[in-house]
């Protein structure tokens, strides 16, 4: 585990870790929604015309 009082700079270590993570996958998640919606928007017709070109 460690010695006694390096709790809060392994905490602090595994917290960079931690959020380096998160980010990437909050921003993979966010880019394939991205790509559904538009890939959608595409391919849909409504009133004639297609989604991604009405105002």
């Amino acid at each position: 585990m460690g010695e006694v009082g390096d709790g809060i700079e392994t905490v602090l270590k595994a917290l960079q870790l931690t959020r380096t993570v998160c980010v990437s996958l909050s921003l993979g998640a966010a880019d394939t929604a991205l790509r559904i919606a538009v890939d959608y928007a595409r391919d849909r017709i409504l009133y004639s015309r297609r989604l991604i070109e009405l105002p």
